[in-house]
């Protein structure tokens, strides 16, 4: 059985017992998380929602936040003497997917 996830506009492919990276979520560590559902596989059934699947959920307890590599930002103008060098971290947040939770 697996899912594919909105997280934050992103979607994430899970199954229980993943651990998966998505877009930064501001709560505690050890909070469960509901995240809505795009497309389900469970043995040889497939759905697929409309957008989301109706009475499908998948729970997930946060694990902790972590910043992704530094990406460098540089800005340049020839013949200007303008050069402006910047560094940016995405923040990420770890989470465990507990359950796909499926309303039948």
């Amino acid at each position: 059985m697996y899912a594919i996830i909105d997280a934050k506009g992103m979607q994430v492919k899970v199954a229980p017992n993943d651990v998966v990276l998505v877009p930064f979520i501001e709560k505690p560590e050890n909070e469960l998380v509901e995240f809505n559902v795009y497309f389900l596989k469970k043995d040889d059934d497939v759905v697929v929602g409309r957008p989301y699947v109706e009475g499908a959920r998948v729970v997930a307890r946060i694990l902790e936040t972590v910043r992704d590599r530094k990406k460098v930002v540089f800005k340049f103008k020839k013949r200007k003497r303008y050069h402006v060098k910047k560094g940016h971290r995405q923040m990420y947040t770890k989470v465990l997917i507990e359950k796909i939770a499926v309303e039948e």
